[in-house]
């Protein structure tokens, strides 16, 4: 994640990230989001949606995308919160829907 626009020349990195392929289910959450997995994005959305999901956010129950967590690589405050350099345990949550077996 940048800062700003990455076309802005004064964009900087400031969260980098890591993905675990997945559903958007309980049962597919890593350690149930207690490693820092708490957001999912759907592998795919469709054209047209808009509020949270039109950027991929959450999904249907069961959907295939992937678990994310984020490194803050500075500190720095955005969102309304202060972040310091390392794992962030709470970016953006999407809480899923237990989908059973």
């Amino acid at each position: 994640h940048f800062n700003k626009p990455v076309s802005d020349s004064a964009a900087s990195v400031i969260f980098l990230g890591e993905g675990i392929k997945g559903r958007f289910c309980a049962e597919d959450q890593p350690e149930g989001g207690k490693t820092g997995f708490v957001h999912f994005h759907r592998a795919r959305t469709p054209s047209g949606e808009t509020g949270q999901g039109a950027h991929g956010h959450g999904g249907a129950k069961g959907e295939d995308g992937y678990w994310l967590r984020h490194f803050a690589v500075a500190e720095f405050d955005m969102m309304g919160k202060h972040f310091t350099p390392g794992i962030v345990m709470d970016f953006m949550p999407t809480t899923p829907p237990t989908c059973g077996s």
